[in-house]
C-alpha cells in the first residue's frame, strides 16, 4: 500500500486539537487504502480504529475496520470449523 506508514491522523488527541491537519492526513491514508481495493482495514490501536472508521465513512468505499485480534480470532474459528 502506498504510504502504509503514514499516520491516520488520530495520534492521541491530535484529531481533536488539529482537526484540519488530521483530516488531511486521513484523506491521504484513505486514498492509499482505497487504491488497494481491500475490503478490510486492520489496525491494532483503538484510536486509529476510530479515526479509520471515520475515514471509511467520509472517504472510503465501505471497508470494514477491524482489530488484528478480531481477524486472527475469525481465522482460528474458520480453521476449527473445518
Amino acid at each position: 500500500m502506498q504510504l502504509s506508514d503514514l499516520c491516520c491522523g488520530s495520534a492521541g488527541i491530535y484529531n481533536v486539537v488539529h482537526t484540519g491537519m488530521a483530516m488531511s492526513l486521513l484523506k491521504k491514508k484513505m486514498d492509499g487504502v482505497n487504491a488497494t481495493g481491500a475490503p478490510v482495514i486492520a489496525a491494532s490501536n483503538p484510536g486509529c480504529m476510530l479515526q479509520l472508521r471515520a475515514g471509511v465513512s467520509k472517504f472510503g468505499k465501505g471497508q470494514r475496520v477491524a482489530h488484528v485480534v478480531e481477524i486472527l480470532d475469525e481465522a482460528y474459528r474458520l480453521e476449527e470449523a473445518r
